[in-house]
C-alpha cells in the first residue's frame, strides 16, 4: 500500500490524524534503530539458511522505476527494494560463499561469475513455460 493511502484510512478506521510526512520520517529513524537491527539480523540469518527462494517483481519508489527482492527460506524472509536487479544487489544478501542451494526463476544474471560456486535451482515452472515457448516456435515453422 502506498504510504500516501496510508493517513486517510488511520483518520477513517482508528480516528488517527497523521501526515504521510510524519509516517516517512518515522519508517526512517526505525530503519535506523531496533527495526533497521532486526532486517539486519534477519539477512545474516537467511544467509545462514541451507535452501533460498529469491524472486523480483517491478516496484516504484516516488514514481521511479525500482525492484522489489525477496529471499525466503522455510523460517525466514527478506525483502529489499533497489533501484537496480543486478548480481551486486542479490549478493547484499546471498553472498558468493554461500554454502546452500539458491532456487531462481531463469537467474541469467546469477550465472555470473561472483555466483558461479554457489549451488543454484532454476525454477520448473520458469523452465518449463521456456519448454512450452520453443515449442510453439517449432510447431509454427
Amino acid at each position: 500500500m502506498p504510504v500516501r493511502k496510508v493517513p486517510p484510512i488511520l483518520q477513517t478506521l482508528l480516528g488517527i490524524p497523521i501526515t504521510q510526512g510524519a509516517l516517512t520520517q518515522d519508517a526512517l529513524r526505525q530503519a535506523e534503530g531496533p527495526v533497521g537491527e532486526a532486517h539486519q539480523g534477519l539477512r545474516a540469518e537467511i544467509a545462514r539458511e541451507p535452501v533460498i527462494w529469491t524472486d523480483d517483481t517491478g516496484w516504484k519508489v516516488g514514481g521511479r522505476p525500482a525492484h522489489l527482492l525477496a529471499f525466503a527460506s522455510f523460517w525466514t524472509t527478506v525483502f529489499q527494494i533497489r533501484s537496480r536487479h543486478r548480481n551486486e544487489e542479490v549478493r547484499e544478501v546471498v553472498p558468493a560463499d554461500y554454502s546452500g542451494v539458491l532456487t531462481t526463476g531463469s537467474g541469467a544474471l546469477l550465472r555470473r561469475v561472483a555466483l558461479a560456486r554457489v549451488k543454484q535451482q532454476k525454477c520448473l515452472a520458469h523452465i518449463q513455460r521456456s519448454l512450452s515457448e520453443a515449442l510453439v516456435g517449432q510447431r509454427a515453422r
